[in-house]
């Protein structure tokens, strides 16, 4: 927990904690957490991400994980690419990301988090599901917006929305989630932003998520090729000569996606499904991110039916 700041805890009342992690260890809590494997990956936002420990730094005393994202001599990574080549040497991206053990349907999700920004950035805040269809994005930022998306998806049924920040991404905030039976309510520092209905994957009875938070370099949809990003010499110099905000390039100090807590709850009385089962990640092929969250109707018909992280 980090000293001085108080804590979200808005959780709603008849709501329990099943699951919370503090980051107030010096290492990631394994029982917990899983890493992300690249090796698995055909995505292209999902190409860069590592299981190296320099990419998830754990301040004990802070009480913080921290999922980097680098450039630099990663060759070893690259190698083992489904797309990378096994003679390559020098610099490569390489990226932190974490996906709960615990399974779950319903109940009220609590992150608090800050993140820079940098041309080629997409951390998120999200959970996806384990077997019968859906997805939950709680926050996606992209590059330099002042804003974030939240998302709903799955089985023909679509929700889309861009948040303002009040202050910026690099602030921290508490991003929450109310998950009930035909209904999601998303809230910023514990003021709602939007809630939906009609949401029939995620009411599939059984149907159980996990939370991921993932720091995502490239992709589709922040207008970056995974591929292009490491064999287009240009695109690699126009992205690692942009400076950010607080005029840092991304190089071997990289960005910084930092999370001060995660906290699952459910109804006290009437808990809904939990499992704790290992899962690896598997990939599907991506399609694009809306552009808008002004979107025409027939056009999220079609992404209710296409759209998938993986």
């Amino acid at each position: 927990m980090l000293s001085g700041i108080a804590p979200g805890n808005y959780a709603p009342e008849g709501y329990s904690l099943v699951m919370g992690d503090e980051f107030d260890s010096n290492t990631l809590n394994t029982d917990n957490w899983a890493k992300f494997d690249y090796n698995s990956a055909t995505s292209d936002w999902v190409r860069f991400m590592s299981q190296d420990d320099e990419m998830y730094v754990c301040d004990e005393e802070v009480g913080t994980l921290n999922l980097k994202a680098r450039y630099g001599d990663y060759s070893s990574q690259y190698k083992n690419l489904k797309y990378g080549d096994a003679s390559a040497e020098g610099n490569t991206y390489a990226a932190g990301a974490i996906y709960s053990k615990l399974e779950f349907q319903y109940g009220y999700v609590e992150v608090r988090a800050r993140m820079d920004s940098s041309w080629g950035l997409w951390p998120a805040i999200w959970l996806y599901t384990t077997s019968k269809g859906g997805e939950i994005d709680m926050l996606e930022h992209l590059n330099y917006s002042g804003a974030y998306y939240i998302t709903t998806h799955g089985n023909n049924s679509y929700h889309t929305t861009c948040v303002d920040y009040k202050g910026t991404r690099a602030d921290w905030h508490t991003y929450g989630m109310l998950w009930e039976e035909g209904c999601i309510t998303m809230y910023l520092d514990g003021n709602q932003v939007v809630s939906w209905t009609g949401l029939p994957a995620h009411d599939i009875p059984g149907n159980t998520f996990r939370l991921r938070l993932t720091q995502q370099i490239g992709g589709s949809w922040v207008g970056y090729n995974a591929d292009a990003m490491m064999n287009e010499v240009g695109l690699q110099n126009s992205i690692n000569n942009n400076y950010d905000d607080d005029g840092n390039l991304m190089d071997r100090d990289g960005k910084d996606y930092e999370i001060d807590y995660v906290r699952i709850y459910q109804k006290t009385e009437e808990p809904a499904m939990l499992k704790t089962s290992p899962l690896m990640m598997h990939s599907r092929t991506a399609v694009p991110e809306p552009t808008s969250a002004t979107l025409s109707i027939l056009v999220l018909a079609a992404l209710a039916g296409k759209r998938r992280r993986m």
